[in-house]
């Protein structure tokens, strides 16, 4: 016996890939909106960091990680002893390799969760020698996998006496070190742009990248590849 086998029909292939395309649409538009959302959780957690550390400030009259006498308030468990607990007191926040006692940033994370300011466990200490943090261990982490620095040294050339900044990075292969980018141009340009003035070395929001010929040289929203680094300032004097 034979048995007909019939094929599909341009009306029904047509229906096929009119389905295939919508669904390869509605993957695209996900993860445009996931990558839209991480890029507003970036700005969202930047903000709720820098209410906490100004809440520090009016409340201990210091900045966290900078304050003299957090040994004072918080003993054993801010560190075994004052130097392994208190800043230097200078109004802005050393490294490791700037300040002999220990790096001030890990500090001050710390001392915003034992003031009860911000929620976690972090330990307040280097991982090891020099500026290595251990995400989510040493300071916070951040969407993408990358990790906030506290800090003000190291950026644009400017005189660490003059800003305290926030700043997200990607992890490297050390410890968790803290160098790399983490988005791209054209996410940095959106950033500053609807938060800020859009001009990456001026206002409350800068594009920061450790080579000045990529993010730092100017936004060009159609260069691609990840390579800024989004900084926020907690204060700047100049």
């Amino acid at each position: 016996m034979k048995k007909n086998f019939r094929g599909f029909t341009l009306i029904e292939l047509s229906i096929v890939l009119v389905i295939i395309g919508l669904i390869v649409a509605g993957i695209v538009s996900a993860q445009k909106l996931i990558a839209e959302a991480q890029l507003q959780r970036i700005v969202s957690q930047a903000n709720q960091y820098i209410t906490a550390i100004n809440t520090f400030k009016l409340e201990y009259d210091a900045f966290p990680g900078d304050i003299t006498n957090a040994y004072d308030y918080w003993s054993a468990s801010c560190g075994s002893s004052a130097d392994e607990c208190n800043g230097n007191g200078n109004n802005r926040i050393d490294y490791a390799d700037d300040w002999p006692d220990g790096s001030e940033e890990p500090r001050g994370w710390q001392h915003l969760q034992l003031a009860n300011i911000i929620p976690g466990s972090l330990t307040g200490g280097s991982c090891n020698t020099g500026r290595a943090h251990g995400i989510g261990v040493n300071t916070p982490a951040g969407p993408r996998g990358g990790g906030w620095k506290y800090r003000s040294s190291g950026m644009f050339g400017m005189n660490p006496n003059s800003f305290i900044a926030l700043s997200l990075h990607a992890p490297d292969s050390t410890c968790g070190d803290m160098d790399d980018p983490i988005i791209t141009i054209a996410e940095m340009f959106a950033i500053d742009t609807k938060y800020d003035d859009g001009i990456y070395n001026t206002g409350k929001i800068f594009g920061y990248s450790q080579a000045a010929a990529t993010c730092r040289a100017t936004y060009d929203p159609s260069t691609t590849g990840v390579a800024c680094i989004p900084t926020f300032f907690v204060n700047k004097k100049q």
